[in-house]
């Protein structure tokens, strides 16, 4: 018996399989590239309000889908393997995503690999992260409850901000994270790495080629500080939303990571999109499975920040 063709949420995810490539392994290359698709992207959602801020001295955006004095606020970490994106290549990832949730975002614009190697940029998540719990007047409203999520590499950096925050300053640690289609086991062996690391947009070797520019040493990778499932404090972390995608061969680790979760008593919301690749927040324009489960994210991490922000009033 031949092997199954895989089967896709839709046109639009087959159309973008058959072309996807990252083409030469070159980080320029690759970030002049993110800039012009960046550039032919429609514009997201209006919203109340999107201005730009400092945080902790590194540029981020804030997204506003109101203007209430008081709000949740969802950091969001963006993807492009530690090495390429910025705010405006994300800027509609985040207005779909404050949008979708009904919660104020802030896009941080993290120092990248190879240039800044880890741990800078976990270093500025964590800094950006404990700068806000002063609440500071550049945000316009007061953060009421703070969540922290990323795509992909950002994944990564949300998940070890935040158990460094658990670990080093409990009192500004997040109530909650949310991870989609995330690196959380550098060095692991998964069967989707098998399975689906070629032929589907991202290659094992194209993450392994980011893998080393963020940490050159590959017996690193499975350090805690780098790969977030070897943490032995993976009970610290607060409520966690793990998505990952069918057709994706980080989709294994990022089950394991949730299965070491439960494990450790930690409230998990986990769903695999059926026919979806890694990178789908950005391919709403062109899926609409894609979008569809884009906003079944964001709905997720608004329900639970809202939640959390209800215990917070009660309990003081």
């Amino acid at each position: 018996m031949g092997k199954m063709e895989p089967q896709f949420a839709d046109d639009g995810i087959a159309a973008f399989v058959a072309r996807a490539s990252l083409g030469p392994l070159d980080v320029a290359e690759m970030r002049a590239g993110v800039a012009a698709r960046a550039m032919g992207r429609a514009p997201g959602p209006e919203l109340a309000r999107v201005h730009d801020v400092s945080a902790a001295g590194r540029p981020a955006r804030v997204y506003r889908p109101d203007e209430a004095a008081s709000a949740p606020l969802l950091v969001w970490l963006h993807g492009g393997g530690w090495t390429i994106g910025d705010v405006a290549a994300f800027d509609r990832v985040s207005r779909r995503l404050a949008a979708a949730s009904g919660v104020a975002v802030l896009l941080l614009d993290y120092r990248l690999a190879p240039e800044h190697p880890w741990p800078a940029a976990v270093d500025d998540a964590v800094e950006a992260i404990s700068w806000l719990a002063g609440a500071p007047a550049e945000l316009g409203f007061r953060p009421s409850v703070v969540g922290v999520g990323g795509d992909s590499a950002g994944g990564t950096l949300a998940a070890l901000a935040v158990l460094r925050l658990a670990r080093e300053l409990p009192r500004v640690r997040p109530d909650l994270l949310a991870l989609c289609y995330a690196n959380t086991d550098l060095a692991g062996d998964y069967p989707s790495r098998a399975e689906k690391g070629s032929g589907f947009g991202l290659e094992v070797s194209d993450t392994e080629f980011f893998n080393g520019q963020w940490v050159a040493d590959r017996t690193w990778w499975s350090a805690p500080g780098v790969g977030p499932i070897h943490s032995r404090d993976l009970g610290s972390l607060p409520p966690t939303v793990v998505v990952t995608a069918e057709h994706d061969h980080l989709r294994d680790e990022g089950a394991a990571f949730a299965d070491r979760l439960e494990d450790a008593r930690v409230e998990v919301i986990r769903r695999c999109e059926t026919g979806l690749v890694h990178n789908f927040l950005m391919l709403d324009e062109i899926s609409p499975a894609a979008a569809s489960a884009a906003d079944r994210f964001a709905v997720d991490v608004g329900d639970l920040l809202r939640r959390a922000e209800t215990a917070s009033s009660v309990t003081g």
